[in-house]
């Protein structure tokens, strides 16, 4: 299981793929956070299969359930080993790849069921350090892979009530990402490495979709990247990864909602 989940992560950069995130409100500030990967195009564009190689599997984590099948072994863990353990009670996290069919398909979901928005904050660091194996020596994985997902996520702070909605990446992510970024003058090859990366056509097959469905009725959105639904109750913007990595702000928003 690890290395298939290992396997997702490293196609993220290699091949075509769609990512889908999407953020679901009630009126009393709980919710459900899910992410999708969908490299189902990946598996196409690989063309002939071999047969000896053909998988079906359909896999998944209920963490609620697989903490309750071990809570003897859970209450003999250290305190802190606990709590690392009892944060992914409310998540789920499904494998499906099909290489056997006509149509063959490789997808990842994972869902986070939160009593309030505070709960996302650090899911990826939640994640970082558990391992599977302290419940059940059967199950070696570890959730480190699936927190390097997450760590979009990690970057952004968001706020919610009657009135509106704020979305936007952290003082300490945006500090990050400059930081990353060289403070000299490019040079020549590094500019003309930089334009082809930009017009690499694997780039724009790289999809990302980010949705933010809402129990109020929307009067105005701040970025007019996000198209509104015919129902005035969700958003939604569809770019490429390769703009979210080179500007993160282009996710951020502000929603303000009808009395």
């Amino acid at each position: 299981m690890r290395k298939i989940i290992t396997l997702l992560i490293a196609s993220l950069t290699l091949f075509s793929c769609t990512v889908e995130q999407i953020y679901q409100f009630n009126e009393d500030g709980s919710g459900e956070y899910s992410i999708a990967m969908d490299l189902s195009e990946m598996m196409k564009m690989k063309g002939s299969k071999s047969s000896g190689n053909n998988k079906n599997i359909d896999t998944l984590f209920n963490f609620s359930k697989i903490i309750e099948e071990h809570k003897d072994s859970i209450s003999k863990l250290p305190e802190e080993e606990r709590k690392e353990l009892m944060a992914l009670k409310p998540m789920s996290f499904r494998v499906k790849i099909d290489t056997s069919s006509t149509d063959p398909q490789m997808k990842m979901n994972f869902n986070f069921k939160f009593k309030k928005l505070t709960e996302l904050t650090g899911l990826g660091e939640k994640l970082k350090n558990v391992e599977l194996g302290k419940l059940d020596k059967s199950k070696k994985t570890k959730m480190k892979p699936l927190a390097d997902i997450l760590k979009l996520q990690d970057r952004f702070e968001s706020k919610m009530n009657s009135n509106e909605f704020t979305f936007n990446i952290s003082e300490k992510a945006l500090a990050e990402i400059n930081k990353k970024k060289p403070k000299k003058a490019k040079s020549n090859s590094e500019k003309e490495k930089e334009k082809k990366n930009k017009e690499n056509p694997f780039n724009k097959m790289m999809k990302f979709k980010q949705v933010f469905k809402f129990p109020y009725r929307i009067k105005s959105v701040s970025n007019a990247k996000y198209k509104i639904s015919s129902d005035f109750k969700s958003i939604e913007q569809d770019i490429n990864m390769v703009d979210v990595e080179n500007n993160p702000k282009i996710l951020d928003v502000k929603v303000e909602f009808t009395k």
